[in-house]
């Protein structure tokens, strides 16, 4: 699941975590993919998006899909 980020940079991370425990534990999926536990798993620093635009976050649905969350920040600054 690819989500483009348009909100100010700043708030980023901010809003990642908000999508992680709120927005996609309260979102509903087709029958027979259901969330097994409504956590999102933040596994960004796994694919090395540290400090970059890039969120990564994985969720076990249904029986054995994994599905990926990647949200991209589309007003990415750099110091």
């Amino acid at each position: 699941m690819l989500i483009y980020y348009l909100k100010r940079h700043i708030d980023f991370d901010k809003n990642w975590k908000a999508y992680c425990n709120d927005i996609v534990p309260k979102s509903t999926f087709p029958r027979g993919y259901k969330m097994k536990s409504n956590v999102l798993k933040d596994v960004t620093k796994q694919f090395g998006y540290n400090a970059s635009a890039i969120k990564v976050g994985v969720a076990k649905h249904g029986k054995e899909t994994l599905l990926y969350h990647i949200m991209v920040n589309l007003d990415y600054h750099t110091n």
